[in-house]
């Protein structure tokens, strides 16, 4: 899945495009024929018309499994200025670094002013500490390709397990993600004794099995909820098994 919205900041106009859902773990993939040209259409034809420039939310690039493809914007379009958005937080694992950056993606020399507010703004900025940014340089050319491997492979497994346990559970419907660390399950209300909502379920769940989880209510997708692939896998088991237990405890009869 692919978001695509007009924003408008300070009399700024521009296309925002988020291509990985940090919501539920969606992906557009290229193969979609669909979804790839309506990106390249928006990128290409309508901003190029109406002469916006597009940002680009990537900060979930490589986080892509279970058939998922991360596609950088920036390939769709050679005539359309874009800025992309990323950082360590996800693909790199280090969040607390509070570290991004951006790379703006301009070669007709569209937003000569765009690179020299950007270069002004970050001189102005309290941003990551100095030993961070010393990090960096390193962390871009040294990590090797087998450590963002290792991660994918462990959410693929991850997922995997929740989604084949509760698949199992009548009154759930996970949703396998391809691409960031989360993953939505759908709750069938009407099958539950004493339970009403998403906001319902979730403390009522930490109160009985001590399993913290994430009310999608919050996103507005409400009788859903969401939880993060991260943990080992066999506590990920664990947590399920749990999750399994509380539910056909309060599975009307």
């Amino acid at each position: 899945a692919i978001s695509i919205f007009l924003f408008s900041v300070m009399a700024c106009p521009s296309v925002v495009f988020s291509s990985e859902s940090t919501f539920g773990g969606y992906v557009y993939v290229c193969a979609c024929v669909s979804i790839f040209w309506l990106c390249g259409f928006v990128a290409d034809v309508v901003a190029e018309k109406h002469r916006l420039p597009i940002l680009s939310d990537e900060i979930y690039e490589g986080v892509a499994y279970n058939g998922g493809v991360f596609y950088h914007l920036a390939s769709l379009t050679h005539r359309v200025p874009i800025v992309a958005c990323s950082g360590l937080a996800k693909k790199y694992l280090v969040p607390g670094w509070r570290t991004g950056w951006l790379i703006i993606y301009d070669k007709h020399n569209r937003m000569p002013e765009i690179r020299q507010c950007v270069r002004q703004l970050s001189s102005r900025i309290l941003g990551s500490n100095t030993p961070v940014q010393a990090a960096i340089p390193r962390i871009l050319s040294d990590i090797p390709a087998e450590f963002f491997a290792k991660t994918t492979s462990h959410l693929e497994a991850a997922s995997q397990v929740v989604f084949d346990k509760l698949s199992a559970v009548p009154c759930l419907e996970p949703i396998k993600p391809r691409g960031a660390m989360y993953m939505l399950i759908g709750i069938k209300v009407e099958m539950l004794a004493d339970i009403s909502s998403d906001i319902d379920f979730c403390p009522k769940l930490m109160a009985e099995e001590s399993v913290f989880i994430l009310p999608a209510s919050i996103f507005k997708y409400p009788n859903y909820f969401r939880v993060v692939l991260l943990a080992p896998v066999h506590l990920m088991t664990e947590a399920v098994d749990r999750i399994a237990a509380f539910c056909q405890r309060h599975t009307k009869q």
